[in-house]
């Protein structure tokens, strides 16, 4: 029974993974990618508003907690941290669970399955993510 379990469990989290497909992605390092200018995370609601370089919200506050998204950013679908410097955590629910996504300076991020949505940001005085494995924040 233990096997078992441990084998559902490592299935779930492997197919969340997998669902989710959230990516972070190295971006070019310009000091304006897409319409988002150093040092700005900016959201697009819509990949069409992503490839016409059009971000519908734009956050820059470094903060040591999370804060809520307003309508230009919440449930957006692609996202850019323009940073050089401080790294970001997107939140975000996908199958009833809260997920903490974080995003590297001069990285964006992609929101695969259309039932996740991106609620909250917390923009960190970090430079780099934790390695993956690491303990999330919380």
């Amino acid at each position: 029974m233990r096997t078992v379990r441990k084998i559902l469990t490592a299935s779930l989290v492997a197919a969340a993974s997998a669902a989710a497909t959230i990516g972070t992605v190295p971006a070019a390092h310009a000091d304006d990618f897409r319409g988002c200018k150093t040092p700005h995370f900016c959201f697009y609601e819509t990949y069409e508003d992503y490839s016409q370089a059009t971000p519908t919200a734009k956050y820059r506050t470094i903060t040591n907690r999370y804060q809520k998204l307003g309508p230009g950013a919440y449930g957006a679908r692609v996202g850019r941290n323009a940073s050089n410097r401080n790294r970001a955590y997107i939140r975000f629910t996908f199958g009833g669970k809260v997920y903490d996504q974080c995003v590297n300076p001069n990285s964006w991020f992609w929101l695969g399955a259309p039932s996740m949505t991106v609620t909250h940001i917390r923009i960190d005085r970090e430079a780099a993510c934790p390695a993956p494995g690491a303990a999330a924040v919380s």
